[in-house]
């Protein structure tokens, strides 16, 4: 099962609950497109409870310099009925 956690309003303890689902979790995805805190805050918490991490960005600046190393998925949201790259 894949949950995004801004999606989840079931808990009003939200963090906990994003715990429990890294807890449970082989696998955690994370964009860093945007350069939010909160994910960078689950991708500590993710490294520090050994799961595997994957980095997802739309701009490769938007990964912190000391998890550039680090792999990274970069996607780009595209406009219905275009291609990426062409003008």
């Amino acid at each position: 099962m894949c949950l995004r956690a801004d999606e989840i309003w079931e808990n009003p303890a939200i963090i906990q609950y994003i715990l429990t689902l890294i807890e449970k979790s082989f696998v955690v995805f994370c964009d860093c497109s945007g350069r939010n805190p909160n994910v960078f805050y689950e991708i500590g918490i993710s490294h520090s409870l050994g799961r595997e991490v994957v980095l997802i960005t739309q701009a490769d600046e938007d990964i912190p310099f000391d998890l550039r190393h680090r792999r990274n998925i970069n996607h780009r949201i595209m406009i219905s009925g275009r291609r990426g790259g062409s003008s």
